[in-house]
């Protein structure tokens, strides 16, 4: 057995050494940063919102796990744009923030809690951009107008959105969340649809849009030969800055040929016919332009007549000659002083027979009248 100051001297050494141990271990401890789960997602809500951001008043809810309790550790992020507020973080396993601004879909969603990083992908979108509206609504067809397409969801930055306008892309510059300025190309007809596409996500407005009616003025000559052998010309406006095909009738027959030449002038043929006041119609991609009582059709002429029998009878056939008479049988009628002829008969656009009832008189002024025109001679 040891001496007992030996064994004291032992005993006071492994204090000592117990006690280093102990300082070392709390010193240890002291570094030591105690372990928690690392953060998951598992639901965020609401899978959606305006490219506005929420606001204050709309929240992204983030529900997971190991989110921690410091608000001030925690950072929300979509699209790369971090979240304007952690509002709070609750027994580390929800988390409510406000949405930021954005734009485009199938986004993920991104918290990191001090350097630890998680997300959740395609758990977000921002809403589709919406057309209401166009102003103006109506445009010349040649083109180049400015114009204003309005509506929500263009992003509160510039994307360089594209603008369709009757599904051609235009050069367009963007000016807010609300309203993009394009430059209208050229075209014709209505109900034109207007589209907008921010990041692949597009919203479109049909019948947004209408290209000017055409709009015919002057017509000439004003007056028509009977059997359609003139050409006319139509000036005016919004024909088109190519040929559409267009179409056209004076009064309630088509043309026999219609000839674009620019966006302010058509070459025509119109169909024979007879009267007077006869309106002329255009036809431009669907759309329609009228100018009223824009020409008539020449009147009848009587240059000669002639009794077809030398002698006189009781009903005296009677040949007359001149023009424009019309080229089909339009029943026309033949006046002999204040004596209406009877037995009209057309023959061609040159030439009527008639019945005269003896006795009428001499010295009488003869009218052919085609469709309501009349044209007189002297017998």
């Amino acid at each position: 057995m040891r001496p007992f100051y030996q064994r004291r001297h032992s005993m006071s050494r492994e204090r000592r050494t117990g006690k280093f141990l102990l300082a070392i271990l709390a010193f240890l401890h002291g570094l030591i940063v105690p372990s928690f789960a690392a953060p998951s997602i598992l639901t965020v809500s609401p899978g959606n919102a305006p490219a506005m951001g929420g606001g204050s008043f709309t929240f992204l809810i983030i529900e997971g796990s190991g989110f921690g309790s410091d608000r001030t550790a925690v950072a929300v992020f979509i699209d790369g744009k971090p979240s304007p507020q952690i509002r709070s973080v609750t027994a580390g396993v929800v988390i409510v923030c406000l949405i930021p601004a954005g734009a485009g879909s199938q986004h993920a969603v991104i918290v990191t809690v001090n350097a630890e990083q998680v997300s959740l992908a395609s758990s977000f979108s921002y809403d589709p951009p919406e057309v209401t509206a166009v102003t103006p609504q109506f445009f010349p067809t040649t083109g180049g107008s400015l114009l204003t397409v309005l509506g929500s969801n263009f992003a509160v930055e510039d994307f360089n959105p594209d603008v369709f306008l009757d599904e051609s892309v235009v050069f367009s510059v963007w000016i807010s969340d609300s309203s993009i300025i394009g430059s209208l190309q050229e075209g014709t007809g209505g109900g034109k649809s207007a589209s907008v596409n921010v990041r692949s996500q597009a919203g479109l407005l049909p019948d947004a849009f209408s290209y000017q009616a055409p709009a015919p003025s002057i017509v000439h000559p004003t007056t028509l030969a009977t059997d359609g052998s003139a050409t006319i010309t139509v000036t005016g406006s919004h024909f088109g800055t190519v040929d559409m095909t267009t179409k056209g009738w004076m009064g309630g027959s088509s043309w026999l040929q219609t000839s674009w030449t620019s966006d302010s002038a058509l070459v025509c043929v119109p169909r024979p016919g007879l009267g007077c006041c006869q309106d002329a119609t255009v036809l431009v991609d669907e759309q329609f332009g009228i100018v009223s009582g824009a020409a008539a059709f020449a009147v009848p002429s009587i240059t000669d007549l002639s009794v077809m029998f030398g002698a006189a009878a009781e009903r005296t056939p009677l040949l007359l000659l001149g023009s424009s008479f019309g080229v089909y049988d339009s029943s026309p009628a033949v006046r002999i002083g204040l004596s209406k002829a009877i037995g009209v008969r057309w023959t061609s656009d040159s030439s009527l027979r008639c019945l005269v009832i003896s006795g009428t008189g001499s010295d009488l002024v003869i009218i052919a009248e085609a469709e309501d025109q009349g044209g007189a001679a002297s017998a």
